[in-house]
């Protein structure tokens, strides 16, 4: 169908992960869906949980792999199959970024995964890395030693006191990008 969007949020399933830096784009999906009016339901088929929202004048499906991160390509794939999206330009997938400052976050398009383990999975399952990202930044050091530990820890109670802000300067910056573009909202937002 030519009028549905795929936004994804990234991150590792169970409770232990809710609330990790690397959970950020899962946990701010669920915020924002809940803040839509909207619940996940789980789909078996996708492995995924998924809601279906109209937002700034778009259908959206919004999914968060159940699968770990390493294998979010195979709940993206079955989406695109089951919904029958075309084109991988209407996928926006969010996710954490260790190269930005916290409480920053871009828009971009066709970069490669950046050694990010969910975005490798996208990409090696769609064959493609042309789709959209939006980058949401998890780091306060750029000198971190252990990648892989500091990115499954949960944030301290100083920075979930920043959520709100960040949660809805994000919830912005989709509207911009649904509403009047992705030029618009990297102009607005980048």
């Amino acid at each position: 169908m030519d009028d549905i969007y795929l936004l994804i949020g990234l991150g590792n399933p169970g409770i232990e992960y809710m609330g990790t830096r690397h959970n950020i784009g899962a946990d701010f999906l669920r915020y924002f869906a809940e803040n839509q009016g909207v619940d996940f339901s789980y789909d078996k088929y996708m492995d995924a949980d998924v809601a279906y929202l109209n937002f700034a004048g778009k259908n959206l499906i919004l999914l968060i792999p159940q699968t770990y991160m390493n294998r979010s390509g195979l709940a993206v794939k079955k989406a695109i199959e089951h919904f029958d999206i075309k084109s991988t330009e209407k996928i926006l997938v969010l996710y954490d970024e260790l190269n930005l400052k916290f409480g920053d976050f871009k828009f971009s398009f066709a970069k490669s995964s950046g050694g990010h383990k969910g975005l490798e999975s996208i990409i090696e399952s769609l064959s493609s890395k042309n789709f959209w990202r939006l980058r949401i930044g998890i780091s306060k050091d750029k000198k971190i030693n252990k990648k892989a530990k500091y990115v499954l820890q949960k944030f301290s109670i100083m920075d979930k006191f920043k959520f709100a802000d960040i949660y809805d300067r994000l919830s912005l910056a989709l509207y911009e990008f649904y509403k009047n573009g992705a030029e618009k909202a990297m102009n607005k937002f980048n």
